[in-house]
């Protein structure tokens, strides 16, 4: 259920070691994306802690404990992150994480996704220094008023993990998950905003132009795509082999119990 999200952080926070907070934390807000011909009309994320790892040292992280249940349809709290660049991010939540909504042409959801931790990865390195950030969970018509559709019974849908759409659902908040700038401190994403991405879930994010131009290059010669990485990150990679991933995820799940 976890599982891209666990070896993802399982691959690069090594140290049980965290620094001290200085300077001014960043803030975001949590906002739910929207989808075409539905309504959000509440929510609750259970925000645990924020985690953030230095570019320079993988085993160095930053801690801020929130320990808050923020509504990301209607809630406006900032969340605090630490002061300083970093090349990880992660957001610890207890799960569930909830959604209740409704249909344009009648009809009630509810979205219940058992999710522990959001990962996200900075392009280049991001600076949080008493700035503001919007971060959208999954990503806009992440949700399909069909799907809801012929999940109801009697007018309600009741999506969890034996839902039909739950795979896709959960794959669209750990993978599209994403962290914008936000220059104007509303705690909303304009259309120049959604072009400003500060940090994604996908791990092999970057900017349009930078990807386009980087991978014109690669495949000149070979006729291949060389495997993306987070630029500015070198000190994160992934070399591993899948079943030393695996081995890797059990002994973190160990010592983190």
């Amino acid at each position: 259920m976890i599982g891209v999200v666990v070896i993802a952080l399982m691959g690069c926070r090594g140290g049980e070691g965290e620094g001290t907070l200085v300077g001014n934390p960043g803030n975001t807000k949590l906002q739910a994306a929207e989808s075409s011909l539905l309504r959000h009309i509440e929510g609750a994320v259970n925000v645990d802690s924020v985690h953030a790892q230095h570019c320079d040292d993988p085993e160095d992280w930053e801690s801020i404990d929130i320990d808050e249940i923020i509504d990301p349809i209607n809630d406006n709290t900032d969340i605090p992150l630490p002061y300083g660049t970093w090349c990880l991010i992660e957001l610890e939540v207890d799960p569930p994480i909830f959604i209740e909504g409704e249909l344009d042409e009648g009809g009630a959801y509810y979205i219940e996704m058992d999710i522990e931790e959001l990962v996200l990865w900075p392009s280049g390195g991001t600076e949080f220094n008493d700035n503001y950030f919007v971060l959208e969970l999954a990503e806009p018509d992440w949700l399909s008023a069909e799907d809801i559709l012929d999940a109801m019974e009697e007018d309600v849908a009741f999506i969890d993990d034996e839902a039909e759409i739950y795979d896709d659902l959960l794959f669209a908040m750990e993978e599209r998950t994403t962290m914008f700038y936000d220059n104007d401190e509303d705690g909303t994403i304009d259309d120049d905003e959604r072009d400003m991405v500060a940090a994604s879930a996908n791990e092999t994010h970057d900017d349009d132009a930078e990807s386009d131009d980087s991978e014109s290059n690669d495949t000149a010669d070979t006729g291949t795509t060389a495997s993306g990485s987070v630029s500015g990150c070198s000190t994160i990679q992934h070399p591993m082999t899948k079943g030393m991933w695996v081995l890797t995820m059990l002994f973190g799940l160990t010592r983190r119990r």
